[in-house]
């Protein structure tokens, strides 16, 4: 295992209700993406868009250094299935990971998810299924979960799913907003990189550092 090295996977909302905001969704992510190439220690991202018409693996466990910037392929459209894309997000990283040489597998494994708006299209999961498999993970294999959300009470939805609430943030769904809550990912991400706490990834959102 390599101790030093954290598998990344973002699981980004690509409903209709982001397309107001979509440019500024991709600088948000490129920036975050700048920013985490400058810290220490190896790191594999995936990428995933998702809506009620795809589930898009955009990148798939590649180096971080070798992420390419994100533009057209982000598409905003159609409604917002999040527990079924958080379930098969956690079913296929787990089994990216497993199927990995023992000597490549990374110590740390940190998911993060960012919606825009209520879940209205899933049929295959339930909360309490994702709840369960969210605890799993932490539990016995020490993953780090990350939830940010506007239009909703992201704490109360985060909550339901399991997630800690020091990894809960609610952001407005406006450019601003959504750089904000990019930037404050990014440093959240760091302290997960170093296996530090996430130390309250609210209130950095709300004091806009």
């Amino acid at each position: 295992m390599k101790q030093e090295r954290t598998d990344i996977t973002i699981l980004l909302d690509a409903s209709g209700s982001m397309q107001s905001i979509r440019e500024d969704a991709i600088g948000g992510f490129n920036a975050f993406i700048e920013e985490q190439k400058k810290e220490e220690g190896e790191a594999n991202l995936t990428a995933i868009f998702f809506d009620s018409n795809r589930f898009e693996k955009w990148l798939d466990g590649i180096d971080l250094k070798d992420c390419p910037a994100l533009g057209d392929e982000y598409r905003p459209g159609a409604m917002t299935p999040l527990l079924d894309a958080t379930g098969r997000t956690i079913e296929e990283t787990a089994a990216r990971l497993s199927a990995m040489d023992e000597k490549d597998r990374p110590g740390q494994t940190l998911c993060i998810i960012l919606t825009d708006g209520h879940e209205n299209a899933s049929g295959i999961f339930t909360k309490r299924q994702i709840k369960e498999m969210i605890r799993h993970k932490e539990a016995t294999l020490g993953w780090e979960f990350i939830f940010l959300a506007a239009n909703v009470d992201a704490f109360a939805e985060g909550g339901d799913l399991g997630i800690k609430a020091q990894n809960i943030a609610a952001y407005a769904a406006s450019k601003q907003g959504i750089r904000q809550a990019f930037d404050a990912l990014s440093e959240s991400a760091k302290y997960a990189r170093k296996r530090e706490a996430i130390a309250n990834l609210g209130r950095r959102i709300k004091e806009g550092k």
